[in-house]
């Protein structure tokens, strides 16, 4: 009958040097899965900050071609830019979300 230890069973009848063995690559196995998470949730983590990067590139532009036009049509003073990523924490009082258009219409 074979004793189970984690990855590896070995027969408890079996020399002491092949049980040690076993225990030493059930050890390695635990390492590598211990790594190998390690990898993937820093892959995860960049992952997350290369998307809000690239959100904040494409504010920045906005921003940049907004500044841009106003500047080409005269308009430099009391300028107001918001991006809105969504309407999660906008409350309207006046006025309708059109999202088709994806514009809001004061009223």
């Amino acid at each position: 009958m074979a004793v189970t230890q984690a990855r590896i069973s070995v027969d408890p009848k079996a020399p002491d040097s092949l049980m040690s063995g076993a225990l030493k690559i059930n050890g390695n196995f635990d390492k590598t899965d211990a790594e190998l998470e390690s990898h993937h949730n820093q892959i995860t983590s960049l992952g997350t900050r290369l998307v809000n990067t690239e959100r904040n590139l494409i504010d920045a532009l906005i921003e940049l071609e907004t500044m841009k036009n106003a500047e080409l049509n005269g308009v430099n003073s009391n300028i107001l830019i918001e991006t809105f990523r969504d309407l999660d924490e906008v409350t309207m009082h006046h006025g309708v979300f059109a999202q088709i258009q994806g514009k809001i219409i004061l009223r």
